[in-house]
């Protein structure tokens, strides 16, 4: 019995440091940024900002929190296409956009705009590799609507990526002192619902004009596709727009 139970914690500790190994080379692999994908990554990068900026015109007044964030689908998009080797575009999109807007408001000095917008970029990058990781995982196919059960996983996918930021960002904007701590639920639900909303918009439109594009002439499985996404349109759009926050 003793050797029997000697070689069953043999097995267990062999099964946990191959478990670590093979963590540790998946994080080299997300780390190593092969020197060809940087034209990539900084077109990323530049369109991140872009939309990024225009997004947090509907910021709250001095801070980044808004309550519509198309970037979030557009990095879920690009990391389907691309794979996970564009995150630095995706970080540095977001450190730049809020450094920038920090910077235009005036309410922090350089050394916490920096923080501030280090940390929110860290959440925003998360986000999306927590989403492409779970994609992958419970999903793995090049139209998840073809199928109702994708369908479920990406609409549980999308709750559950869009957590990170919404948790992350409003936690540090408290911390920091840029919001009072009674503020935190609102900052964080409309951070939230403003990236589901993106994710549930931004990428069955990706998924549904990429098909209609590759396989012509249209057929009545786009027009399902394209039902769904205006149904999706209508519930995101009643998700912000639906009610209203009082701030004072």
């Amino acid at each position: 019995k003793s050797e029997g139970k000697h070689g069953q914690d043999i097995c267990q500790n062999e099964g946990r440091l191959n478990f670590m190994h093979k963590m540790i080379d998946d994080l080299k692999d997300f780390i190593r940024v092969q020197p060809y994908s940087w034209p990539l990554i900084i077109f990323v990068a530049v369109c991140y900002f872009i939309f990024a900026r225009l997004s947090l015109q509907l910021a709250f007044a001095g801070t980044n929190a808004s309550a519509v964030w198309p970037p979030s689908g557009l990095a879920f998009v690009a990391v389907l296409l691309w794979g996970l080797r564009i995150w630095p575009g995706l970080f540095i999109g977001a450190f730049f956009v809020n450094a920038y807007v920090y910077s235009l408001n005036g309410l922090a000095p350089l050394g916490e705009i920096i923080i501030v917008s280090f940390l929110i970029a860290i959440g925003n990058t998360l986000e999306t590799v927590v989403g492409y990781k779970l994609y992958q995982k419970y999903i793995n196919t090049i139209n998840p609507l073809n199928s109702v059960r994708n369908v479920i996983a990406f609409l549980i996918i999308a709750f559950v990526m869009c957590l990170v930021s919404a948790l992350n960002g409003p936690t540090w904007l408290v911390l920091l002192g840029h919001f009072p701590g009674v503020l935190y639920s609102t900052i964080f639900s409309t951070w939230w619902i403003g990236d589901v909303a993106a994710v549930l918009t931004i990428a069955p439109a990706f998924w549904f004009f990429r098909s209609m594009f590759t396989q012509l002439p249209l057929k009545k499985i786009y027009l399902v596709h394209l039902s769904f996404f205006v149904i999706i349109l209508v519930l995101a759009n009643l998700l912000l727009f639906g009610g209203s926050y009082e701030i004072s």
